[in-house]
């Protein structure tokens, strides 16, 4: 069985922070788009050493969204992971509360 690993972007305080495994914090971000692109990089490294990976994102009201294959960061990521160019969502601060 291969193992499985997730990325969990969210947002802390003033910040948005990648969750590896739902617990251990791995970066810190000021913009979302940015915790995006590390939790993405990361994912395409470690999926190309074989292992299964999730990115998961938490929505305002605490759930959370597996974001797909096909998202691209709109930098110089091949995409999730050589999928097409598309936005992905707003960059900013988190609003918390």
């Amino acid at each position: 069985m291969i193992p499985q690993f997730t990325y969990i972007i969210e947002p802390t305080d003033a910040r948005w922070t990648i969750k590896f495994g739902g617990g251990d914090t791995t970066g810190q971000f000021p913009l979302w788009r940015a915790a995006l692109e590390a939790a993405i990089q990361d994912a395409i490294r470690v999926r190309r050493l074989g292992y299964a990976v999730d990115v998961l994102a938490r929505r305002a009201d605490g759930s959370l969204r597996k974001v797909p294959p096909s998202v691209n960061t709109g930098t110089t990521s091949p995409g999730w992971p050589d999928a097409g160019y598309r936005d992905c969502g707003k960059a900013g601060k988190p609003s918390v509360g």
